[in-house]
């Protein structure tokens, strides 16, 4: 079962302060590189949730050392584990998903997996 919040949910252009180290800060690295593909003319994933979620988020971006550059690395994998999960969830039209250490990822909105799978 999805929850879908709202893209709306800050008023304005109100942005959400962040203060993460350690393991925790690594899903600021993946979720930044996702919203830099997002932008590219050839995005390969198209993720306007990761853009927008890094437009809504007050932090440093250099510190995730992810740039246009290396951004690619990270969305390749993530292509990779779609294309993994969308032939698993073709095959298993009930199942459930467990998506552990997936930080900030939205593979479930991009998948959008029928009412038979529980995310």
């Amino acid at each position: 079962m999805l929850n879908i919040c709202s893209s709306n949910a800050l008023p304005g252009d109100k942005k959400i302060s962040v203060a993460l180290t350690g393991a925790p800060q690594t899903m600021l690295a993946t979720l930044y590189a996702k919203a830099l593909d997002a932008d590219a003319e050839n995005s390969l994933l198209g993720d306007v949730l990761a853009r927008d979620a890094v437009r809504r988020i007050d932090y440093d971006w250099r510190r995730t050392s992810v740039t246009p550059g290396n951004a690619a690395g990270v969305t390749n994998r993530t292509v990779h584990f779609d294309k993994w999960a969308r032939e698993f969830l073709a095959r298993h039209d009930r199942a459930t998903v467990l998506h552990i250490g997936c930080g900030l990822d939205s593979r479930a909105f991009r998948l959008e997996p029928g009412p038979g799978i529980e995310w």
